[in-house]
């Protein structure tokens, strides 16, 4: 399916169902047809959407889209399916942290859940010219701008300007929202992640020392940030290092808000308040799985330190020790049998339980 069934019932919903007011802003994958947008799986306010001409096609099949191409205009007209545009020039990553810190302001005497879904840092590479600029210089004096070796499934050097610059309008719009959360007397009752989907794309950004990318199972595509800030409950500058995954955002701030649980939803998600409170140190998960049924046909288990990734149509095994070989150089499938034999089982029960879908043909399961 290309979109998210009406009848789930999801986070928006659950934090609507607690009286909780809720606003989208940013990019959404989740449906393309009205009945699909965000608007439609409880968010009281959503904006965003995409520029892609597909996307128009599906939200209004009767109409020509107002632009012939995939990828995101980052600078305005944007053309965004589900949002008026600024004015001319108006860079997105503001635009969408300003609709954010709007709904912030106009909701600070309640309680609120705030959803911002950047499409920075993405394709296309498109930035202010001069921060560009700024960033070209620093990499030229670093003697790297051009070089586009490639090494273990990303590029050798972070050299591009344009991802650069990217990354610090971001960081920017990121620091504004905090800094009106601070303001408003909120910093120390409002819970704040930052986090992402995936690793960075292997032609345009450098995940070193990780190997892989997005679009693969190598931690390179996998491994990423997970900032939290909630003054009254999380003591600042600790470190986990304890084996999570974004399922787990869902119940977790449930539970950091005092709010029950909603246990039909949490089939693969489990609450870590207890590892951010410092109450316990031990990851709720026994093992982790995932799946990855198209490309790169492959699944993957995380257990303990180590990591197992199966290719469905070769049945090749990979196995790597992460305490030692965080960038997956040395596989130690043929000299460690049993446990790679143990996390293909794992694997092979979790498809099974789950249910998880493959295409009709060439597939050898684990």
């Amino acid at each position: 399916t290309h979109a998210l069934p009406l009848e789930e019932f999801t986070i928006a919903e659950a934090f609507s169902k607690n009286k909780y007011s809720t606003g989208f802003f940013g990019k959404w994958h989740l449906g393309y047809k009205q009945e699909h947008w965000a608007g439609n799986q409880g968010f009281d306010l959503a904006l965003g959407g995409l520029t892609s001409k597909n996307a128009w096609k599906m939200l209004y099949p009767d109409r020509v889209p107002p632009v012939d191409q995939l990828e995101t205009l980052m600078f305005s007209p944007h053309h965004l399916t589900h949002m008026e545009d600024g004015p001319e020039n108006e860079y997105l990553t503001d635009r969408f942290a300003d609709e954010t810190i709007k709904f912030i302001r106009e909701h600070r005497e309640t309680p609120f859940f705030a959803y911002l879904s950047f499409h920075t840092v993405h394709t296309p590479l498109h930035a202010k010219p001069e921060v560009v600029e700024k960033y070209r210089k620093k990499i030229a004096d670093l003697g790297i701008l051009g070089k586009d070796e490639m090494n273990f499934g990303s590029r050798v050097h972070q050299n591009l300007p344009e991802y650069a610059a990217m990354v610090q309008h971001m960081d920017e719009n990121v620091g504004r929202v905090l800094a009106e959360i601070d303001a408003l007397g909120l910093r120390q009752n409002t819970i704040v992640v930052f986090t992402s989907d995936n690793g960075g794309k292997h032609s345009v950004t450098s995940n070193a020392p990780l190997r892989g990318a997005k679009h693969n199972l190598y931690e390179g595509g996998i491994r990423v940030p997970a900032i939290i800030r909630y003054p009254e409950k999380i003591p600042a500058q600790g470190k986990c290092e304890s084996l999570l995954i974004s399922d787990d955002f869902y119940p977790t701030l449930l539970d950091l808000s005092d709010l029950s649980l909603e246990k039909a939803q949490h089939l693969d998600g489990k609450s870590f308040k207890k590892l951010l409170s410092g109450t316990s140190g031990r990851s709720p998960h026994k093992y982790l799985c995932w799946h990855y049924p198209h490309r790169r046909f492959e699944g993957a288990v995380r257990w303990k330190d180590y990591k197992l990734i199966y290719e469905y149509k070769t049945a090749k095994i990979e196995l790597y020790d992460l305490s030692s070989d965080l960038g997956e150089r040395n596989n130690l499938a043929d000299q460690q049998p049993r446990v790679a034999r143990k996390m293909q089982k794992m694997l092979a029960t979790w498809l099974e339980d789950t249910g998880a879908r493959f295409p009709a043909d060439g597939i050898i399961l684990p």
